[in-house]
């Protein structure tokens, strides 16, 4: 019964994501009408590619976000947010692209440790807040470049950040980042007694309530937010968190990461 709810549940989702696209047949189209009367304007959080399209990768288009301080009044990253948004930078670039000093190589730019720090962005109509604003909005789902897997994390920081576009000198771009404190996932004997990993179109896992450290991420890193709860068994020893994927849309066979 419940793979057959959850199912049930990930098709709607689905269906309603494709009518929203705009680019279906026209026999599709005719459904519109009824799913916008049921479900009503309301559209955000229901699959990946929502937040993949607000990574704000524009060159200075109105739908990049805008640099409101001047330059000296912004904030300047630690040496280790600094690194960590380098690498950040780099992840998907070969040869890298990006330094923290200057460089014999006229194609490397030396990136700004000055960013513009926020509490809370919305995008899409979803809401993502620093963990000392609000709790529940600062804990997401993510990616990283190269795993599919998804990991728990909290949101310590967000900020603008901008930066020289590659192969452009006058251009700029102007992006979003989240640091995120990573919850630290089971090992192979502490994921054994997961009781719910039996269930594999269940997006629920356990995670450890310890931190890994953390690290710097874009937005289309992020999946979605999560609920969450304390769990305690006797055949685990220390604190863990049940953490559910409040992705309205998923698919059935893929889970969260055990490692």
């Amino acid at each position: 019964m419940e793979h057959t709810l959850a199912k049930a549940f990930c098709r709607t989702g689905n269906l309603k994501t494709l009518l929203m696209q705009g680019n279906m047949p026209d026999f599709v189209k005719e459904f519109q009408v009824l799913f916008s009367a049921y479900f009503g304007s309301a559209f955000s959080g229901s699959q990946h590619s929502d937040i993949t399209m607000l990574s704000y990768m524009s060159h200075g288009n109105g739908d990049a976000p805008a640099m409101m301080e001047k330059p000296d009044q912004l904030a300047v990253l630690s040496t280790e947010t600094y690194q960590d948004l380098i690498s950040c930078l780099n992840e998907e670039l070969s040869p890298p692209r990006y330094c923290s000093q200057p460089s014999p190589h006229p194609d490397m730019w030396i990136v700004d440790p000055r960013v513009q720090d926020k509490q809370i962005v919305t995008m899409n109509g979803v809401t993502f807040a620093c963990v000392s604003k609000h709790v529940g909005n600062s804990r997401i789902l993510f990616t990283m470049v190269g795993d599919n897997l998804q990991h728990a994390g909290e949101i310590q920081r967000i900020f603008i950040h901008q930066r020289r576009a590659i192969g452009l000198n006058t251009e700029f771009v102007t992006e979003i980042f989240f640091v995120i404190r990573q919850f630290q996932a089971l090992d192979d004997m502490q994921a054994a007694y997961d009781p719910y990993r039996r269930f594999s179109g269940l997006p629920c896992r356990l995670f450890s309530r310890q931190f890994m450290g953390d690290r710097v991420i874009r937005a289309q890193n992020i999946v979605s937010h999560f609920a969450s709860c304390p769990y305690q068994r006797p055949e685990l020893s220390g604190q863990f968190l049940v953490v559910l994927s409040l992705n309205r849309v998923s698919v059935l066979g893929v889970v969260l990461t055990a490692g």
